[in-house]
C-alpha cells in the first residue's frame, strides 16, 4: 500500500486544532462515512471539529455514528476564518465542497482522496495516484492502522460503509488487500447486514 503520513500532516493531528471538514455535493456513503470516520478520530485527539455540508446527506446513512452532527447549511454561510484546519476527505477538486465563501490562503488543508484525477491541491496531499483503494474509506482504514488508533465496531462499520457504497458492494474495484481489509474490518464487528439493509433496502 502507499499511503504514508508525512511529518507535517502528524504534526497537524499532534497539536490540537479547530478544524473544519465539508462533504462534498451531493454526498454519497464514502463522503458521509469518511467525514464522519475521521471527524470521530480528530476528536479523540483532541481536535475541535464541526462536518458540514451543502446538500442535505442521504437519510438512508443516518445510522452511521454521529450523522446528527453533519450540519446542513446554506452555501453562502460557511465562514472559514473560524478554522486552523480544512481536511478535504473524498474531495476531487478544491471547489467540490459547493461552498461559494472562498478558502483563505492561510487555512491549511489536508487533502485525502482515493480520485487519481486529483490534482493535489491542498497544503498537504494524501492521493491514491496508484489506484490501490477503491475509496477514501478504504485509505482511511490503512491510515487508522498508521495512527494505531483504534478501531471500534461503530468505527468498522463506518468505515465498511464506505468501500461497500464505492464499490457497489464489492461488484468492482476490488483488490486481494481491501478483501483482507474488509475481513478484518468484519472481525472488529462492521455490521454488513444493517449496512445493506439501510442501503440497499
Amino acid at each position: 500500500m502507499n499511503i504514508m503520513l508525512n511529518d507535517n500532516v502528524r504534526s497537524l493531528l499532534a497539536e490540537p486544532h479547530k478544524a473544519i471538514l465539508t462533504l462534498h455535493r451531493h454526498p454519497d456513503p464514502d463522503s458521509v462515512a469518511s467525514n464522519l470516520l475521521w471527524a470521530n478520530v480528530l476528536k479523540e485527539l483532541g481536535h475541535e471539529v464541526d462536518i458540514v455540508s451543502v446538500d442535505e446527506p442521504p437519510a438512508s446513512l443516518s445510522f452511521i455514528k454521529d450523522f446528527d452532527k453533519i450540519r446542513h447549511i446554506s452555501s453562502k454561510k460557511l465562514n472559514w476564518d473560524d478554522y486552523d484546519v480544512y481536511w478535504a476527505l473524498d474531495m476531487s477538486s478544491s471547489d467540490r465542497h459547493g461552498f461559494i465563501t472562498p478558502v483563505p490562503e492561510s487555512l491549511q488543508i489536508v487533502v485525502i482522496d482515493h480520485h487519481v484525477s486529483n490534482k493535489g491541491w491542498g497544503t498537504y496531499n494524501i492521493i491514491d495516484t496508484d489506484e490501490q483503494y477503491p475509496s477514501t474509506c478504504s485509505m482511511l482504514y490503512e491510515i487508522c492502522s498508521q495512527l494505531e488508533v483504534s478501531v471500534t465496531k461503530d468505527r468498522a462499520t463506518t468505515l465498511l460503509t464506505g468501500i461497500a457504497g464505492d464499490t457497489g458492494f464489492f461488484m468492482y474495484g476490488i483488490s486481494s488487500e481491501v478483501l483482507v481489509g474488509t475481513t478484518e474490518l468484519l472481525r472488529y464487528g462492521a455490521d454488513y447486514e444493517l449496512i445493506k439493509k439501510h442501503i440497499l433496502g
